[in-house]
């Protein structure tokens, strides 16, 4: 079945790449001496293929927050090439990425025409280069998409921020938003930081494949509200990043979004091996019972030590076990769940 699942979805996705790079062929023609409508064309053409792919790819995304209206820069943390996929169905923008994408069989190409922003990290002197594209882009009306961490994780925390790709909306006091973006996969497939997050030294080819055998999975997007820019570069880093940080997660009434969404009983299971509810403590021994320092209304301290044994035999405790050593609260359900 997964076989079956990985080669139809191979096909629709090379079916929906065909048209994509078609229609860019054809708009490339006819807006060939207006490159600002062509740019927006061009945005607009990935976004419906984008949009196209989500179920295609079995991807279904909740969405939290106000989407920003471009122009903006927005920030996010970066788990796999998927959030191009998910903030590019949602998103009138174009994507900064990594030299080395522009060089990928077949996506490199792709990508470049649809206005992708690509910065050779290695180079210093890009940046500056990288900064100016970008902000022909805002100029332009298009939205910007940054992922500062400058690589991808497993979604399990937000790496420190990069700073000098926030230079142009520092410079220019442009609207920014924090965002964050996170994933789950259904029960029986492997965790999201294996099965959809792309980081360490995976190969694309091996996880673009097994990501087609998936089921399906979620993606959740939070949006931050839409401020205007430090003139800081540094400090707006620093700012964005724990914003980013508080998305991720979430908010008090709000699960965290991630691969840590997918086991949220390990939470629970282990705040109740670490404090057992007091009901279940066995009964005490009405013989050890210590006296209480001061007398309630409804008992008076006896004014000597019992000299005799009660007549009546005390209860015997419901856990034969001394009092010392209270049963762990172990929920049998919640056992098989570690964090």
């Amino acid at each position: 079945m997964n076989a079956l699942r990985t080669v139809l979805r191979l096909i629709a996705f090379g079916l929906l790449t065909a048209v994509l790079t078609l229609a860019l062929a054809v708009q490339a023609l006819v807006l060939f001496a207006a490159p600002r409508a062509r740019r927006h064309a061009c945005s607009r053409l990935f976004g419906a293929w984008c949009g196209a792919m989500l179920p295609v790819l079995g991807i279904r995304v909740s969405t939290e927050g106000p989407r920003p209206t471009a122009p903006f820069l927005l920030v996010s943390n970066h788990v796999s090439y998927i959030d191009v996929v998910v903030y590019g169905a949602q998103l009138h923008a174009a994507f900064v990425a990594k030299s080395e994408v522009a060089r990928w069989p077949g996506i490199g190409p792709l990508a470049r025409w649809v206005g992708t922003i690509f910065v050779d990290r290695r180079v210093q002197r890009d940046v500056a280069r990288v900064n100016s594209a970008m902000d022909a882009a805002l100029a332009d009306g298009l939205g910007v998409v940054v992922f500062p961490e400058g690589t991808s994780s497993a979604g399990d925390s937000v790496l420190p921020f990069r700073s000098s790709l926030l230079q142009p909306a520092a410079r220019a006091g442009r609207p920014i938003v924090a965002a964050a973006i996170g994933y789950r996969t259904p029960a029986g497939s492997p965790p999201a930081r294996e099965a959809v997050a792309w980081w360490s030294d995976m190969t694309f080819t091996r996880h673009f494949g097994a990501l087609l055998g998936l089921p399906g999975f979620e993606a959740t997007v939070r949006y931050g509200p839409t401020t205007p820019a430090d003139a800081d570069r540094r400090a707006l880093a620093r700012r964005l990043h724990a914003e980013v940080t508080a998305l991720h997660a979430g908010e008090a009434a709000a699960p965290p979004i991630g691969h840590r969404i997918e086991a949220p009983a390990s939470v629970s299971s282990s705040a109740a091996l670490r404090s057992p509810p007091e009901a279940h403590h066995p009964a005490p021994d009405p013989a050890r019972q210590p006296q209480p320092l001061l007398p309630t209304p409804l008992q008076t301290p006896p004014q000597t030590p019992p000299q005799t044994p009660p007549t009546t035999p005390p209860t015997t405790p419901s856990d034969p076990r001394p009092a010392s050593h209270p049963p762990l609260a172990l929920d049998p359900q919640r056992e098989t769940s570690c964090p």
